[in-house]
C-alpha cells in the first residue's frame, strides 16, 4: 500500500499531541511517515489512536537504549557530535536532544521531505544519498547511529556503505549499527543464506524506494566482520541478539591510523 499520501486526521493529531506532551518533543508526524503508517496498520492496534503512544514511546526507549550504549563506551568528547542515519521523519531523533542532552545532533535521510521536516520540527537534518560514495556531509562526528538499515541494503552497496559513514567517523568516532542475524533468520522463515553468509530479498515496507536497493537483508557475524575487517574500524562490542531480535555493533575508528 502506498503511505505516501495518507493524511492524519484530527483524532489521530490529537493523540500525536497528548502522546507527544510527556517526552516533551515535537507532536508533528509527517503523513509520508511509513514507520508510523506501519504501526498504524497492525491489525492487532486497537484503537488506532494507539498508534501516537507507540510512536513516540518507541522513539524515546530506543533513545534511551542508545544512551545505555554510549554510557559503557564512551564517546571520545563531551559534548559529542551524534548522526543519525537513515533517520526518516524523526521517531526517534526529536527524542535524542532529550535523552542525550550533550550530543549535538544531526540527522541524515534519503527523502528529502524527511530533511525539510526535520529542519521544521527543530531538529539538524542533512541529506543523505542514494550512491554510497557521493555521501558527502563536509564534516566527521563522534558517534554515527545507524538503526535498521544495514538489514535493508543488497549486497553491492552493503560493504560500501559501512566504508561511507566510516570516513565520516572522527578519529575515536564509534559507529554503532543493527543488522538482521541469524535470530531474524528464523523469524523470517529460515531462508537459506548464501556460502558468504549474505541474504536479500527485494521486498520492503517501504513502498517508495526501489526494493532493489532497500530490500530485506540477512548477514552472518562472520560476513559482518569480513567487512569491519576492509575498514580501519575496530569490533568493540558484538551482541546478538541485541535490540529487539537484532544484532547489535559497535566499532571504532582509532583515533591513530
Amino acid at each position: 500500500m502506498q503511505h505516501t499520501h495518507r493524511e492524519l486526521d484530527r483524532v489521530l493529531q490529537d493523540a500525536c499531541a497528548k502522546a507527544a506532551q510527556q517526552y516533551g518533543v515535537s507532536p508533528e508526524v509527517h503523513p509520508g511517515d511509513f514507520i508510523f503508517w506501519f504501526i498504524h496498520d497492525d491489525p492487532g492496534l486497537e484503537p488506532k489512536t494507539k498508534a501516537a503512544d507507540v510512536y513516540m514511546e518507541s522513539g524515546q526507549s530506543t533513545s534511551i537504549i542508545l544512551r545505555n550504549i554510549l554510557s559503557q563506551h564512551l564517546p571520545s568528547r563531551e559534548p559529542f557530535s551524534l548522526l543519525d542515519f537513515a533517520s526518516g521523519y524523526g521517531r526517534i531523533a526529536r527524542h535524542l536532544s532529550k535523552v542525550l542532552p550533550k550530543a549535538d545532533v544531526t540527522a541524515c535521510d534519503i527523502h528529502a521531505e524527511a530533511v525539510s521536516f526535520l529542519k521544521r520540527i527543530g531538529v539538524q537534518a542533512v541529506q543523505s544519498a542514494t550512491i554510497p560514495e557521493q555521501l558527502d556531509l563536509k564534516r566527521q562526528f563522534d558517534v554515527i547511529f545507524v538503526l535498521s538499515f544495514f538489514t535493508h541494503m543488497p549486497k553491492r552497496t552493503w560493504g560500501r556503505w559501512l566504508k561511507s559513514l566510516a570516513n565520516h567517523l572522527a578519529p575515536d568516532g564509534m559507529l554503532i549499527f543493527t543488522t538482521h542475524g541469524l535470530t531474524s533468520q528464523k523469524l523470517m522463515g529460515n531462508p537459506m543464506l548464501e556460502s558468504d553468509g549474505f541474504w536479500f530479498k527485494p521486498e520492503s515496507e517501504q513502498k517508495d524506494l526501489d526494493a532493489a536497493e532497500y530490500g530485506n537483508t540477512i548477514t552472518t557475524f562472520e560476513y559482518v566482520y569480513r567487512h569491519i575487517s576492509g575498514t580501519d574500524l575496530r569490533l568493540e562490542r558484538f551482541q546478538t541478539p541485541a535490540w529487539g531480535h537484532q544484532d547489535l555493533y559497535v566499532v571504532r575508528r582509532p583515533s591513530v591510523p
